[in-house]
């Protein structure tokens, strides 16, 4: 896979700001999630991919049918836990644009 390095744009952070109110709706009372990666970085050239990192209390309160139904697909990620990355569980993807919001 070619990976490509394009210019900034300023709809990066228009897309995180549509991709995060879906994401919301979807995630459990008390999660945030910030933008996360090059794309977050005004005027840093970066993969044309919205980074996003969702944050929750416990993975357990993941409704996996809410992210479905706002037209995210889960694609596990196969990682070792440690202590400084207890939560990181995969991945929820749209079908509509490259988007990783991470768990």
């Amino acid at each position: 896979m070619r990976i490509e390095i394009e210019q900034p744009r300023q709809s990066w952070a228009e897309d995180f700001a549509i991709f995060k109110r879906a994401i919301m709706q979807a995630a459990p009372a008390g999660a945030y999630l910030p933008h996360i990666g090059s794309t977050a970085v005004p005027g840093l050239p970066a993969k044309d991919i919205i980074d996003i990192q969702l944050t929750a209390d416990d993975l357990a309160e993941i409704d996996n049918g809410a992210f479905e139904r706002a037209g995210f697909e889960r694609r596990p990620i196969v990682t070792t836990r440690t202590p400084a990355f207890p939560a990181f569980d995969g991945r929820y993807v749209p079908a509509r644009r490259c988007v990783a919001c991470y768990l």
